[in-house]
């Protein structure tokens, strides 16, 4: 789902399901949920779904910008993007999204 991720976050979207709809939440459990469509032989079904643990996801990418050989700019850039995506984050401690860049790259 990572790449359903990222072409999210740029503002593109797969010209085929499955395809990441709009933002994501993430609950008091640190889960990441959002709304994914599907396709199913010639039907196409959209449905919420949990991606996983935010942190796994920003661990995801965090690899991700290594791979790319990202130079710190960029990482901060695409981690600004990743948190713009995580529309409501209801953690107590939510830090791990919110310390501009320090803690996701």
């Amino acid at each position: 789902m990572l790449g359903a991720i990222f072409l999210q976050i740029i503002g593109k979207s797969a010209k085929h399901p499955p395809q990441i709809i709009g933002t994501a939440s993430v609950d008091e459990d640190g889960l990441c949920w959002t709304l994914l469509r599907k396709s199913h032989g010639v039907e196409v079904a959209e449905g919420v779904v949990c991606l996983g643990q935010i942190g796994d996801i920003v661990d995801e990418f965090r690899r991700l910008s290594d791979f790319l050989k990202l130079n710190d700019a960029e990482r901060i850039e695409l981690f600004e993007e990743l948190r713009k995506w995580v529309a409501v984050d209801l953690r107590a401690d939510h830090a791990e999204m919110s310390h501009g860049g320090q803690t996701v790259h």
